[in-house]
């Protein structure tokens, strides 16, 4: 575990896929919101050595779905949309985490907003939405 994780964070559970490349990631389940967060790493980075805007958005839509899991029990869910705002650079070293709001929710969509922040600065705000399925 990098040493610049901040109290209250833990591994994310992750079995495989993207999120195994993407990560590591870890989770603050605690408090009103859940939150998820990464130290800034060498993988993370885009050619000009700042934290490349993929895994922001990636982040975003990973946390949104965490939240969203918690609001829509026993449903499957797909983005439809993701838009995102950057603001700031991120840097190598850096711990980034993101939180995530419901903002609407129907029978058959979600309507997500979303922050990607270091300690220091808010670097993105995303909001999309999201399909809701019956789970099978």
């Amino acid at each position: 575990m990098p040493e610049s994780v901040p109290e209250g964070f833990k591994p994310f559970p992750i079995a495989a896929g993207f999120e195994l490349r993407f990560g590591p990631l870890y989770i603050d389940p605690t408090g009103a919101r859940p939150r998820l967060g990464l130290q800034v790493a060498e993988h993370h980075l885009n050619p000009l050595g700042i934290l490349h805007g993929g895994v922001v958005m990636a982040l975003a839509d990973e946390v949104i779905a965490v939240t969203l899991l918690a609001h829509v029990e026993g449903r499957s869910f797909a983005t439809i949309s993701l838009n995102c705002d950057f603001l700031a650079a991120g840097k190598p070293g850096e711990w980034v985490e993101a939180a995530a709001e419901v903002v609407r929710l129907t029978q058959s969509l979600a309507f997500m907003r979303a922050t990607v922040a270091s300690d220091t600065r808010a670097l993105a705000t995303a909001s999309g939405m999201w399909r809701l399925f019956e789970r099978r």
